[in-house]
């Protein structure tokens, strides 16, 4: 049986509100430069996230290690001209902090302090591995030692630093390790803040303007593994506390859980739509 014109109009043509609301929750979720990156996004394998209220007077430096401590391996007593925020990656090290030990094991976080004396050792059969950014006044030492290193100590994988010139005030420390599988890319992305990043493993193309190595706030990252081995990175961002820029979408997005009552609402919304819509063209049949 054939469709009348009346019943193909009916069949094809969706209200304008419907179209809207799919728009919107399409231009919602859709990362930002998706339309741009082909791929697959890296995967988070570490991240944490550090309050600083109270950043070092500018100019101060950023450094970001990452830290090997195979079986054995230790450090000697010491103290930081800043801040040092550590996150666990592999392993468990053993650190002492003013006289108190404590064992830190992948994926636990902790801050050392400018007036701690620590002393830290990998007291384990197998190797441990960590990711730490420093906080410090220009020029000033990241480390001093006070005795004398043990005959094992950590192998150092990177040491970028990057000076801060216009502080952002109040921020969020956020480190994550990333990893790109070969083919792996993200599309330009936005920072909210100033940014470090180290490639632990392997290679990564970065494309910030002529700028591979530190990103400055709001400009636009593109990463890409173009090798055929897996990439590894490790990020700091230093992301202004007022701020909420979604990591992966590089786009400003509502907070305390907001979004997921506008998502809730918005679908609500379309459902009801799409169901008055069925219901209202069920009395146009196709034979």
């Amino acid at each position: 049986m054939g469709i009348s014109p009346r019943q193909r109009s009916s069949v094809r043509r969706l209200p304008a509100r419907i179209v809207i609301v799919l728009a919107i929750l399409m231009a919602f979720w859709m990362p930002a430069g998706a339309a741009l990156a082909s791929g697959t996004d890296p995967a988070i394998e570490a991240s944490a996230s550090f309050p600083v209220a109270a950043p070092p007077a500018t100019p101060f430096d950023a450094v970001q290690l990452v830290l090997e401590f195979p079986p054995g391996a230790g450090v000697p007593m010491h103290h930081h001209g800043g801040n040092g925020y550590i996150t666990m990656l592999d392993g468990e090290l053993m650190l002492t902090a003013n006289g108190v030990t404590t064992t830190y094991r992948a994926g636990d976080s902790f801050v050392e302090y400018p007036d701690g004396h620590y002393k830290g050792w990998n007291a384990t059969n197998a190797p441990a591995r960590l990711l730490v950014t420093y906080l410090v006044p220009e020029g000033a030492a990241v480390t001093t030692a006070e005795e004398e290193a043990p005959a094992a100590g950590p192998k150092t994988v990177s040491q970028p630093k990057h000076e801060i010139t216009n502080s952002p005030g109040p921020f969020e420390l956020i480190q994550t390790i990333q990893r790109y599988e070969a083919g792996d890319q993200t599309g330009p992305q936005s920072t909210a803040g100033d940014l470090l990043l180290t490639v632990v493993e392997g290679s990564l193309t970065a494309r910030v303007g002529e700028d591979e190595k530190t990103y400055a706030a709001g400009q636009m990252v593109a990463t890409a593994n173009k090798g055929a081995t897996a990439a590894v990175i490790a990020t700091t961002e230093l992301r202004p506390a007022t701020s909420a820029i979604a990591p992966s979408a590089g786009r400003p997005v509502p907070t305390n859980g907001n979004w997921l009552l506008l998502a809730a609402g918005a679908g609500a919304l379309l459902t009801g739509m799409l169901m008055r819509w069925r219901t209202r063209h069920r009395q146009f049949p196709i034979d």
